[in-house]
């Protein structure tokens, strides 16, 4: 499912393409389910204030002394991890399906 999804991309928009692909691949939840649910009320979802807090991230991992960049490839690596396990044991359930017959 992830394969082709190239590694010298950007971390985001590499992001962006791994939970397109397993949304695709019916596996979105185990890509959404790293992520940490938002707190209380409706969040502004328009693209300014998503670029904003986006930013703020950066600022605040730069105040902290991480490499935001390398921070998400990291995460990233754990999630496609996830999805990968996930993609083998649904292929191990279809197979164990047909070799008996159900």
């Amino acid at each position: 499912m992830l394969e082709g999804i190239s590694h010298t991309q950007g971390a985001l928009a590499r992001a962006q393409k791994v939970l397109s692909r397993a949304g695709r691949g019916g596996l979105g939840d185990v890509a959404r389910g790293a992520a940490p649910a938002p707190s209380g009320g409706t969040p502004d979802t328009t693209p300014d204030a998503l670029g904003r807090e986006l930013y703020a991230l950066v600022v605040r991992a730069q105040a902290e002394g991480v490499d935001a960049e390398a921070a998400l490839r990291a995460e990233l690596r754990r999630v496609e991890a996830g999805i990968e396990a996930a993609e083998r044991a649904r292929g191990a359930d279809a197979a164990a399906r047909a070799t008996s017959g159900h």
